[in-house]
C-alpha cells in the first residue's frame, strides 16, 4: 500500500528545519519494534502467513509504502 500525507505536525517541522534523516531513522525504529505485531494482525485477518514485510518512507513528497508478501494460497 502507498500512503500520502503521513508526516505528523512535529515531523513536518523537523523536516522543515533540516532533520529529515532523523524522521526516517525514527520511523525505521518504530517499524522494527512493531513488525511482529503488524505481521500477526495481517496473518490473523487474512488467514495466510506473511513471508516478507518491507516498509519505506519518503519526506518530500510525503509518501510511505508498506508491503507485506503472503505465502502462496493453497489449492482448495
Amino acid at each position: 500500500m502507498v500512503f500520502a500525507d503521513t508526516l505528523e505536525k512535529g515531523e513536518r517541522r523537523l523536516a522543515e528545519t533540516g532533520h529529515a534523516a532523523r524522521i526516517i531513522e525514527l520511523r525505521h525504529d518504530f517499524q522494527e519494534v512493531m513488525r511482529e505485531d503488524l505481521i500477526a494482525i495481517v496473518e490473523s485477518r487474512v488467514g495466510r502467513k506473511v513471508i516478507a514485510f518491507m516498509s519505506q518512507n519518503h519526506i518530500d513528497p510525503d509518501l510511505a509504502v508498506e508491503v507485506l508478501v503472503l505465502e502462496p494460497a493453497t489449492a482448495a
